[in-house]
């Protein structure tokens, strides 16, 4: 086996086992397991197939150790303040950059598709607790997961990886995507997840019927690029800005269920710094076991990366998704764009926009900035350098 099969090869298996111990902490079924005995031992096993994957890929251009460099800060960061899974997750997402996004989308869709259908089983079949979370006139059920929001938020990013991975979308699969996404609106009463999924299946549909065979201007390429900033100036504006006891603020404080209070209090407390700081943002899902600690969970994938891994993150971040939302209305992916600009908008009120367990257009961003040359390529502009006619190259070179 060629080492660039060794290295995926590594990558892939640590990619499944990172997944599946993320994904059933989000249920109870964590409270079956030794989580505590095997959680961290994988995680260190995926840093280290990750580092055995970059030395095998042995590309070393100014670009990527640029871009290598960034990862393992953000891997320190991570690991510094206590959050080993996200460095993890840090150096998944590096490490990814020159494997088929469509074969690594494929493998996230049916280990999310997998762990929900066990989780709602578990729970059909008495196993797992189906939680339901009282708020107010609001009744909602945690279906086996940990937090009532949870199955809603798979809901969607189900959706987004499918559709991610097939770049179209059908008539039925909408069908079944708007029906499901239903169903768990019914159950969970989740509003933000059924309106995006909503948007998401009848923008895909316009982008396949309507525009199909229309290329995007570069204008609108351009115009598409200030979106990430837009987002992140709004949340931290927004939650800046609000001030407790006017009417106003108020009003709009409680149609986001608090979220402007927590997130004022939030910058209040800890303050923005470049490289992150540790914070243990305490939410309903720890209330389940601990009623007696204070709730003050920032539901802003903006703010909470920026206040738990620093500034330089989130304008690398934004840097990142600017680039990749150029690309993608260049090159013409126009689906894709949608799953984009829809997990942007969703950052704004939760923050698993950012969590790779939820969403693999992650894996999009570093595959954008550092584009990998097949050896094969390398070869025939090595030739083409040489003074060869790019004919004779081509001949010689299997592409």
């Amino acid at each position: 086996m060629k080492e660039k099969q060794w290295g995926e090869t590594l990558y892939i298996t640590a990619l499944i086992a990172w997944l599946l111990v993320a994904l059933v902490k989000y249920t109870y079924f964590k409270d079956m397991l030794p989580m505590k005995l095997f959680s961290d031992p994988v995680m260190y096993g995926v840093l280290v197939c990750c580092l055995v994957k970059t030395v095998l890929d042995a590309d070393r251009t100014p670009r990527e150790l640029l871009f290598l460099g960034f990862a393992l800060l953000f891997v320190w960061i991570a690991y510094r303040t206590d959050k080993l899974q996200f460095a993890a997750m840090f150096a998944l997402i590096y490490s990814g950059r020159n494997i088929s996004f469509q074969k690594l989308c494929k493998i996230v869709f049916y280990i999310q598709l997998t762990v929900f259908l066990a989780t709602v089983f578990g729970m059909k079949a008495g196993i797992l607790e189906d939680v339901i979370w009282e708020e107010g006139m609001r009744h909602r059920h945690g279906l086996g997961f940990t937090h009532c929001m949870l199955a809603s938020h798979f809901g969607l990013f189900t959706a987004i990886a499918w559709i991610a991975m097939k770049k179209r979308l059908r008539e039925t699969e909408a069908v079944i995507i708007l029906v499901g996404n239903g169903i768990l609106y019914y159950l969970t009463d989740g509003r933000s997840d059924l309106i995006l999924s909503s948007l998401l299946v009848v923008c895909c549909l316009l982008c396949e019927r309507v525009c199909a065979g229309r290329k995007f201007p570069q204008w609108f390429a351009c115009a598409l690029t200030p979106v990430p900033w837009v987002c992140l100036c709004v949340s931290i504006g927004v939650t800046m800005a609000y001030r407790e006891g006017v009417p106003f603020w108020g009003k709009l404080n409680y149609a986001l269920n608090s979220r402007l209070q927590l997130g004022h209090d939030a910058i209040k407390q800890y303050g923005f710094t470049w490289f992150g700081q540790k914070i243990r943002f305490i939410g309903a899902s720890t209330l389940y076991y601990k009623p007696d600690a204070v709730y003050n969970y920032v539901d802003n994938a903006y703010l909470m990366q920026m206040l738990l891994y620093g500034t330089l993150f989130i304008l690398l971040y934004c840097i990142l998704v600017s680039r990749l939302l150029y690309r993608l209305a260049m090159q013409n992916e126009r689906l894709l764009l949608v799953c984009v600009l829809t997990s942007l908008v969703f950052g704004m009120v939760n923050p698993q926009s950012m969590y790779l367990t939820y969403n693999p257009l992650l894996l999009l961003l570093v595959q954008d900035i550092i584009p990998v040359e097949g050896t094969a390529v390398k070869r025939v502009r090595s030739d083409l350098l040489n003074g060869k006619k790019e004919e004779k190259a081509y001949e010689n070179v299997s592409l």
